[in-house]
């Protein structure tokens, strides 16, 4: 049953002409709207992360009674979902060049990595007996198959609290794993890209300092920059670098998201400077509600999917201004929102449903003759 139904997968020719005139089309529209419709999933879910792979197919991990995950195959809106492990705790996952996907997860203090080899799921622990993990970690493929994993490490065995990013390689069925920030309480919050050069880029929070920062990867050791602080804030931001969430443009550009407590933040490497912008005035309560995702369209556009006061919003740039798009109304439980886009442009922003606490997928089509206000959406 769970096959996943790879045979309608649109094959590669077709979907090259399919882009092609998709962006014909895009090149010739003025501002545009998003609208939405719902697909539900399952009966629950928390902390859930999507992607899309190069065919379209739709990938999603997410918390129910354990980790799952399910699959939409490209050209249909049908999912399957199958159970991947019993552990309960954050999710992330990617897909590798081959469409085939990778989680990981950080249940009951420690670190879980499972990958879908075609035919069952291949489970081991990282980073075994070195203390407790806990909160947000991120996983990334690189173009040759190696996998990168990011993780907050609470404790060290034996030693106490430690409170620092850690990150691991996995070379030769072994897992090479180093500390990123010797900072106070680094990482808490978390962002992995690996580049077309398989090089990892993170994004993480320094919390006691009041930073947002960027690592990258120089080959012998990271090359860490301070995008946000509080010290350099003309906000009055006492902890700018909450729910980030790192892009790496096919130029090579760096860009990131992060909140701090009153507002949504869009950061942009220029050489060896930031610039930064707010997006939106936001208000959260607790560490899980702060979240958000950031991706490009293939006109460069960008779209931001983030949580303000238990709603789930999209966010794009119409070439003027900010436009804001409400997913979902609030309620009493997280949304734990998660977006991801295909090459045909559409977007697709997991989240859990406010009136039921049902695992919804938003399915955003470009509009070329905008009718919906950009201050509501298409909900459930």
């Amino acid at each position: 049953m769970y096959k996943f139904a790879m045979m309608t997968r649109v094959s590669g020719k077709t979907l090259s002409m399919v882009v092609l005139c998709a962006f014909l089309c895009l090149a010739q529209a003025g501002a545009q709207e998003w609208s939405w419709h719902t697909e539900t999933v399952d009966t629950a879910a928390s902390f859930t992360s999507i992607a899309v792979d190069h065919e379209g197919n739709v990938h999603l991990s997410y918390v129910n009674g354990g980790v799952k995950y399910a699959f939409r195959p490209a050209g249909v809106t049908k999912w399957f979902t199958t159970a991947v492990d019993g552990s309960n705790g954050f999710t992330s996952i990617a897909v590798d060049s081959a469409n085939d996907p990778y989680i990981c997860y950080t249940g009951y203090e420690m670190l879980k990595y499972a990958h879908w080899d075609g035919k069952s799921w291949s489970m081991q622990q990282v980073a075994p007996n070195s203390g407790q993990i806990g909160y947000s970690c991120g996983i990334g493929v690189a173009p040759d198959g190696t996998v990168h994993i990011i993780w907050y490490q609470l404790t060290l065995a034996g030693q106490g609290e430690y409170y620092h990013l850690k990150y691991a390689v996995l070379k030769n069925g072994m897992w090479l794993a180093r500390t990123v920030d010797f900072d106070g309480e680094t990482g808490k919050w978390n962002s992995l890209r690996v580049d077309a050069l398989g090089v990892p880029h993170i994004s993480y929070s320094g919390y006691r300092n009041g930073e947002q920062k960027y690592a990258s990867w120089n080959g012998e050791g990271w090359t860490v920059s301070t995008v946000e602080s509080r010290m350099l804030s003309k906000t009055g931001a006492d902890h700018p670098g909450e729910a980030n969430s790192l892009l790496i443009a096919r130029d090579g550009g760096v860009m990131l998201t992060f909140m701090d407590e009153n507002s949504l933040r869009l950061a942009r490497r220029n050489g060896g400077s930031w610039s930064i912008e707010k997006v939106d005035t936001i208000s959260n309560d607790s560490w899980f509600d702060y979240k958000s995702s950031l991706v490009l369209d293939h006109m460069g556009g960008i779209h931001i999917c983030y949580q303000d006061a238990q709603r789930v919003k999209h966010a794009y740039w119409d070439g003027k201004r900010w436009q804001i798009q409400v997913i979902t109304d609030a309620g009493p439980p997280a949304r734990y929102p998660s977006m991801a886009i295909d090459r045909q442009d559409t977007l697709y922003i997991s989240y859990q449903d406010p009136a039921d606490g049902s695992l919804k997928v938003a399915v955003g089509i470009r509009n070329r003759n905008p009718h919906i206000p950009p201050s509501t959406a298409a909900k459930k």
